[in-house]
């Protein structure tokens, strides 16, 4: 009897893993000044939304301490999810969560805040409906007038020929525009580390065209 038992393996349970909720409120208990503005945003969100929703959203704060995002972004990130409407879901703020804390690993705490504030403002702009046109339409005219200088600039022959110029005129600028496309998307693309490094190479040429200018 006793060389059966010794015989039959143990089988090992595995713990559950403790809920993101909990972990995230004893996170809390030692964060004294942080602790308020979690509470004021805490009692928003559970007013709002449903226990699994809360879940995901506690990981997406989770993950942004993980990652020693700091206070200045989890409480950027508080106030986007005090202020985001209950009928759009808590989806986008998990992602918004995750997102940031992305940002925060490969380029900084400050990278991550700023892009949790763009956030916010970003949101603020595609509301105000009237006001986002305008802005529109004043970035669509600011580029056709430097656009109508850097063509007049770059083709200064003229036919005489009024439709013939017009033609040159539009093909400028549609070229001009073709450039502006592909040079926001390559400047999309770089590593939030090597935007500094451009903009130093974009104000040295700019110190260096002021000195020929003024020559």
């Amino acid at each position: 009897m006793s060389s059966v038992a010794r015989s039959v393996p143990l089988r090992l349970i595995p713990a559950q893993p403790e809920a993101a909720v909990r972990r995230l409120h004893l996170l809390m208990r030692q964060r004294d000044a942080l602790r308020p503005l979690f509470g004021v945003a805490w009692d928003n969100l559970a007013a709002r939304f449903d226990g699994d929703e809360l879940e995901g959203w506690a990981a997406g704060v989770l993950a942004l301490a993980d990652v020693n995002a700091g206070p200045s972004c989890l409480i950027a990130f508080w106030e986007i999810s005090r202020s985001y409407p209950t009928d759009e879901g808590i989806a986008p703020l998990i992602v918004a969560a995750h997102t940031a804390a992305n940002v925060c690993r490969h380029a900084g705490a400050q990278a991550a805040a700023a892009t949790l504030r763009s956030v916010a403002v970003a949101r603020r702009i595609l509301d105000s409906g009237p006001d986002l046109a305008l802005i529109e339409y004043g970035a669509a005219l600011r580029l056709w007038i430097f656009g109508s200088l850097i063509v007049g600039l770059a083709t200064p022959l003229r036919t005489g020929v009024p439709l013939a110029d017009g033609g040159i005129f539009l093909a400028g600028l549609l070229g001009l525009a073709g450039f502006v496309g592909v040079l926001e998307s390559a400047i999309a693309r770089l590593r939030l580390s090597r935007i500094p490094q451009f903009l130093v190479g974009a104000i040295a040429f700019s110190v260096l065209a002021l000195v020929l200018v003024l020559r």
